[in-house]
């Protein structure tokens, strides 16, 4: 025997909060005009850990498919360590051919 109150059963609405898309073409994008075998492809990573999981998938994706990944672990933006962070990122951006730099949310 349950010894529990019953709860009344009720509806809940759940509302998805994703925007409105935009008109087509709003936002830039760039093409790759070429072969995906042998590109570099810049896969910039930040510190949020779901992040990272997408450009390990992404980084064996792109491998699998002939390119060429290169990630890149930003670091810190200010100070000393932020410099090496910039040092690194101009080294990185003028060894690749593109690259996806976050996911733009």
């Amino acid at each position: 025997m349950n010894d529990r109150p019953q709860m009344p059963q009720r509806t809940i609405r759940v509302r998805r909060p994703t925007a409105a898309f935009p008109v087509e073409g709003a936002a830039s994008e760039a093409k790759v005009n070429r072969p995906l075998r042998g590109l570099r492809v810049g896969l910039r990573q930040d510190t949020w850990r779901s992040y990272h999981a997408l450009c390990k998938w992404w980084s064996e994706w792109l491998a699998r498919d002939g390119a060429i990944p290169v990630p890149l672990l930003v670091g810190e933006r200010t100070g000393e360590l932020g410099e090496k962070t910039r040092n690194d990122l101009k080294a990185w951006a003028g060894s690749i051919d593109c690259a996806v730099s976050g996911l733009g949310t």
